[in-house]
């Protein structure tokens, strides 16, 4: 009986969890590549502050008058109205960051953070939410916390 070289042919098929890391790289990698070096601008609160997202930040510069201890309390308020988990909260006349965990935080869903620095032209407020950013849930935090500052 002649058997041809294709009955013996063997079929790697590679385990689960393999291929489940080769998917999640390659959508980690799109949605790095999604974040772009391009930054997108648009005008918040009533005071219509400029605030630009940017590699997964959303940085804002508020007025001289906004002190850092300030901008923190009403992020921390803010997070906490939204939902989220404080982890963490410290502040100094100079810089300041609250950060918390989301209310349906994933395994790598990281956590957001609201900062705030003095800078050159008043105080720098930063949000990230998230490990990777989300532009639109920074922008809604970013809204929320120019409402508490009256802004």
């Amino acid at each position: 009986m002649a058997r041809t070289l294709n009955q013996f042919r063997v079929r790697y098929r590679p385990p689960r969890a393999l291929r489940a890391l080769v998917v999640g790289f390659f959508a980690l990698a799109a949605s790095l590549a999604n974040v772009g070096c391009e930054t997108t601008t648009s005008r918040h609160g009533s005071s219509k502050v400029l605030a630009g997202y940017n590699f997964g930040t959303l940085e804002a510069d508020l007025p001289d008058r906004m002190r850092v201890p300030a901008v923190i309390a009403a992020g921390e308020a803010s997070l906490r109205h939204r939902g989220y988990s404080i982890t963490s909260s410290a502040s100094t006349a100079e810089r300041g960051s609250v950060t918390a965990s989301s209310p349906n935080a994933g395994v790598l869903s990281g956590s957001t953070e609201v900062s705030a620095r003095v800078g050159g032209y008043g105080t720098r407020l930063g949000v990230k939410v998230g490990l990777l950013g989300d532009e639109s849930e920074s922008r809604a935090v970013l809204d929320e916390v120019l409402a508490r500052l009256g802004l």
